[in-house]
């Protein structure tokens, strides 16, 4: 399976300190050049624990791409960030099989390119329903998405999937 994810689930599910579901699932996954220097080095720069936790995985889980990329109008068009079109562009140039985005600009300009995606709420949902973390833990970490400040995840919806998730479990 292809793969490639912008910087908000890196982000999220560094501070997770989930970043090895991405393995699990994917193996590895493609991330835009600036999207590496957004998660690693700039967070290295400001000591964000989540850039030190995916540092360890470059190269072996995260595969940083350069290449050229076509002049878009991703960025205006959708109001995305650079980082987020690159992925998307990226996703397009390797016909990957999924990208993951949790902006809902981004997730909207993925969608009308025709890309299947998944945030980060998604990647722990299809981690909990192929076993590689059990319910108490997606229950957990449904939780401190839903109270964490720094990840950018709607807290209402975070409780959303956990009552889902824990009602088909019943």
């Amino acid at each position: 399976m292809k793969v490639v994810s912008n910087s908000g689930p890196l982000i999220a599910l560094g501070k997770l300190n989930r970043l090895n579901l991405l393995e699990k699932l994917y193996g590895k996954v493609l991330i835009p050049k600036i999207v590496y220097r957004e998660v690693v080095v700039e967070g290295m720069k400001i000591g964000e624990i989540d850039a030190f936790r995916a540092d360890l995985l470059v190269g072996r889980v995260l595969i940083p791409v350069d290449f050229e990329f076509e002049t878009t109008n991703l960025e205006k068009d959708y109001g995305i960030h650079p980082g987020e079109a690159e992925a998307i562009k990226l996703a397009l140039k390797e016909h990957a099989d999924l990208v993951l985005i949790d902006d809902i600009r981004a997730r909207i300009a993925a969608r009308k390119n025709n890309l299947k995606i998944k945030g980060t709420v998604g990647v722990l949902v299809d981690s909990y329903r192929k076993g590689f973390i059990n319910l108490s833990e997606f229950e957990s970490l449904m939780n401190e998405l839903a109270e964490r400040n720094d990840i950018w995840i709607s807290g209402e919806f975070c409780r959303k999937i956990l009552k889902m998730i824990t009602e088909e479990t019943m």
